[in-house]
């Protein structure tokens, strides 16, 4: 059965509002029918056993690609099973599952910043560093709650059939809806949203730190109308292709 990406990114936000509770079975179900994918994507796919390992990211591409650079390799060397769940591992999800007692996730692919939150209210394990080699670790990247795999921007994309071809050449430009009109996206948490809204008000790159908040928000502010606040990597990608932002 070949998937297109339209469906596998509709199905993937989806499944995303089912895990949160947003949607219950029954409209999960119908959505996937509609989708023609009621066979091959159900609910509980999430649901661990002592024989995988299930690990929460942001979704969409991010998941394919984590699976592929990072769970592939590690069935091969251990032959446990990972199960890549796009999700997204909200602090809030996280908590709630941790309080319900329902944990559905071994790990998280997340920030250090909510590793540290998450940690500070024993809502997960610290990392063992008799098993985890610290050594293999760039300095600094190695926390008491989460350990860095990788390093990633946030970055300006933009669709050239809606611009016209014109192409934004920097941060000022996602608040210059006269030179292009439409509504942009931006993800629901703050982390890494704030620099960019800064560096779009005039801050320089070297001056960012530490964040001036309330300058950010004074430049966010007014374009709230004109924001889809995305929740998963999924989202993002189904926004653009149904034009809904520029």
């Amino acid at each position: 059965m070949t998937i297109s990406h339209f469906a596998q990114d509709a199905a993937q936000i989806a499944l995303e509002k089912f895990n949160r509770g947003e949607i219950d079975r029954r409209s999960f179900l119908f959505a996937l029918g509609g989708l023609g994918l009621a066979a091959a994507f159900k609910p509980g796919v999430a649901q661990a056993d002592a024989s995988e390992i299930v690990v929460c990211n942001w979704g969409g591409a991010a998941a394919d690609a984590f699976a592929k650079a990072y769970g592939d390799p590690f069935t091969k060397k251990s032959g446990m099973k990972v199960v890549i769940d796009g999700a997204g591992p909200a602090v809030g999800t996280i908590r709630a599952m941790v309080e319900s007692g329902k944990v559905i996730w071994d790990a998280t692919d997340g920030g250090m910043i909510d590793s540290l939150t998450l940690g500070k209210g024993n809502l997960v394990e610290p990392i063992d560093y008799t098993i985890v080699d610290k050594s293999q670790v760039p300095e600094n990247f190695a926390g008491e709650f989460g350990v860095s795999n990788y390093v990633y921007s946030n970055v300006l994309a933009y669709d050239a059939e809606a611009t016209k071809g014109a192409a934004p050449t920097g941060w000022a430009d996602f608040f210059d809806t006269a030179k292009f009109p439409g509504k942009r996206t931006m993800c629901k948490w703050i982390q890494g949203q704030l620099e960019f809204v800064l560096l779009a008000d005039g801050v320089a790159p070297a001056d960012l730190y530490p964040l001036d908040v309330d300058r950010a928000f004074k430049k966010l502010k007014p374009m709230l109308a004109d924001i889809i606040f995305w929740e998963g990597g999924a989202q993002t990608q189904q926004l653009f292709r149904e034009g809904e932002v520029v």
